[in-house]
């Protein structure tokens, strides 16, 4: 087979030309005959078989029967024979003792698919909305409103505010439209209307301008470019961004087919005596010391650098998984600025993913893993309890940067799970000197039936310099969630504490955020109220405490029909406009700007 677009040839099994990366057609596989249908070779052949068989004095027509009833035993003693090889090995898997290996591998996949699975399930009602966006319009409605409270009336700036918003768009027309109005202390103060399609971008501001001003799609990334806006991407910015979905979407079974591969070549590089397994291990879980197996897989300072080579040179030969991510890099630089057009081409980022594999592999020659690998993991035969990675890697002038990951997963009896974990990054610039990055979190959720749970989490981050500490932030919630509060409504409610520090100084923050949201797309709506109370500590003791309140409101609406555009009959077209008239137009929007300032500055001071 060759390559459609080069000519290059090409094994028939490609998914991919290895030359240029060109997505190959796949053969269509071989027609057969309807069920029960004989191929003609076979047809032909059949009457001289039964008259053979019937001058060896072999059963004609009517000993059919008897060979029906010896057909269905065969074919009973063939399940059946089928059904014990199954259980057999299936009982070989439950019964027989797996090596560290194995099982060090198969705890790791069920921890991975656990995390996927999850996502999924709390993300699903807006991976639905995404899915619905992507194919049909849609209207997104959001109210922005703020203010204080604690404050007297007339220190209340933003009472009776609020910025008004209507997304629409259009993945089939590529067409955008945003209406957006913000009122101030009860006034409407501005208006506008923006639209943008592949003929013309539009903008209505009556405050400023009584007409549309449109700018014609003749070609508005020349136009900018001749104004000084060189990262300007242009109105197929709508289109872009669905082909990047489109084919990442596409492509998911794809990624997660080319990522387990991967997981089995590290596999196979693994030999069985790099994993070693202790049992009946003491652990102290949340619940107190109990035992558990103890995994741990090692790998020296050679067999760290032969398994990264090994990996760096095994992706710049794989055909298959440059193709795919050429083809997701073509379409992701789609929708970038100028400086990623080359990559546009699936040959060219093909090509660069090619040499960032050869970087990687020559990086590997100037650098050392003095400690090699460790990895660490706790089970109870079935799944991961507890992991903990730690190597260091060392660079030419002998700067050291140790390596440190742990996670934890306990599920208690009483319906209470509690998670852990802990990153720390440390730079070596010599014995007595040293900076370290730190990054601990715990959180514990307890459930209280089907429909509420409890969590409580506490985060840190810490930075050290010279062994001493230098800043940090510490952040400490309770979140409640409660399901159905609403139909078809969850609703989460934080409390939280942040507390931030710096060289000796620290300041603290506390509030609330409560969400309301659809836990389900229902009849193509979705919706979400975000609600956030920040509570400000006074400045001096003449000062009054108050709270700053903030309240987002969403709903989501996937249309049936085609969004309704604008007439722009009678607009001011700038394709058609001089550079003076356009510099007469700005200076009249300008003039008009600095009343608008001028009003919102007198309704804040309560004129």
């Amino acid at each position: 087979m060759f390559c459609p677009q080069c000519g290059a040839p090409v094994p028939d099994a490609a998914r991919y030309c290895s030359s240029c990366g060109t997505r190959l057609p796949q053969a269509e596989p071989p027609s057969v005959g309807s069920p029960g249908e004989m191929p003609a070779h076979e047809q032909a052949a059949q009457p001289q078989e039964a008259a053979g068989a019937l001058a060896q004095g072999a059963p004609g027509p009517a000993g059919r029967g008897r060979f029906a009833r010896n057909g269905r035993a065969a074919l009973v003693l063939s399940a059946l024979l089928v059904l014990l090889v199954a259980g057999g090995a299936a009982a070989s898997y439950l019964l027989l003792p797996r090596s560290p290996k194995q099982l060090f591998f198969e705890v790791q996949r069920s921890y991975v698919a656990g995390l996927a699975a999850e996502i999924r399930t709390a993300q699903k009602a807006r991976l639905d909305l995404e899915r619905l966006m992507a194919e049909r319009p849609s209207r997104t409605h959001i109210v922005i409103t703020g203010g204080t409270r604690g404050l007297d009336e007339a220190d209340a700036l933003f009472k009776d505010s609020a910025l008004e918003m209507d997304v629409q768009l259009d993945p089939r027309s590529q067409a955008t439209g945003i209406t957006a109005g913000f009122r101030l202390r009860g006034e409407d103060l501005i208006s506008a209307e923006f639209w943008q399609t592949p003929d013309y971008l539009a903008l209505h501001v009556p405050e400023l301008e009584r007409e549309y001003i449109v700018l014609e799609n003749r070609n508005l990334r020349q136009f900018f470019r001749d104004r000084g806006f060189y990262d300007y991407t242009g109105p197929d910015r709508i289109e872009t961004e669905n082909r990047l979905r489109a084919v990442l979407r596409e492509n998911e079974d794809e990624l997660a087919r080319l990522a387990a591969g991967y997981a089995r070549l590290v596999y196979d590089f693994i030999a069985e005596e790099e994993v070693t397994l202790e049992k009946g291990v003491q652990y102290s879980s949340p619940d107190g010391p109990v035992e558990l197996d103890r995994l741990v897989l090692r790998l020296s300072e050679a067999r760290l650098r032969e398994l990264l080579t090994h990996l760096a040179a095994s992706f710049r030969d794989d055909d298959e998984a440059l193709g795919l991510l050429s083809e997701i890099a073509a379409a992701a630089a789609a929708n970038g600025g100028p400086e990623l057009a080359d990559w546009q081409d699936p040959a060219h980022a093909r090509s660069r993913l090619r040499e960032g594999a050869d970087k990687v592999a020559a990086s590997l020659a100037g650098l050392n893993f003095p400690a090699g690998l460790t990895w660490t993991v706790y089970t109870d035969g079935k799944r991961l309890v507890d992991q903990k990675l730690e190597f260091t890697v060392e660079n030419a002038q002998g700067r050291a940067f140790p390596v440190a990951v742990q996670a934890a997963d306990w599920g208690s009896p009483d319906a209470k799970r509690t998670r852990s974990g802990k990153v720390s990054l440390r730079s070596v610039y010599s014995p007595s000197y040293e900076d370290e990055l730190v990054v601990e979190w715990r959180s514990t959720t307890t459930a209280a039936g089907k429909d509420r749970a409890e969590t409580e989490v506490a985060l840190s981050f810490e930075v050290y310099e010279g062994g001493e500490r230098a800043g940090g932030l510490h952040l400490s919630d309770t979140a409640v969630t409660d399901r159905n509060v609403q139909k078809g409504k969850d609703r989460t409610t934080h409390d939280f504490t942040l507390k931030l520090s710096d060289y000796g100084s620290e300041a603290e923050f506390s509030g609330t955020l409560s969400t309301l949201a659809s836990n389900a797309v229902q009849n193509n709506r979705f919706e979400q109220d975000v609600t956030m109370t920040l509570a400000v500590e006074p400045m001096s003791p003449w000062d009054p405490a108050f709270d700053l309140e903030l309240t987002i409101s969403t709903a989501t609406e996937v249309l049936e029909g085609q969004l309704d555009l604008p007439d722009l009959t009678g607009a001011k077209r700038l394709n058609d406009m001089s550079d003076q008239e356009i510099e007469e137009l700005l200076m009249g929007m300008g003039r008009s700007l600095d009343r608008l300032m001028q009003r919102s500055v007198q309704l804040l001071l309560g004129f």
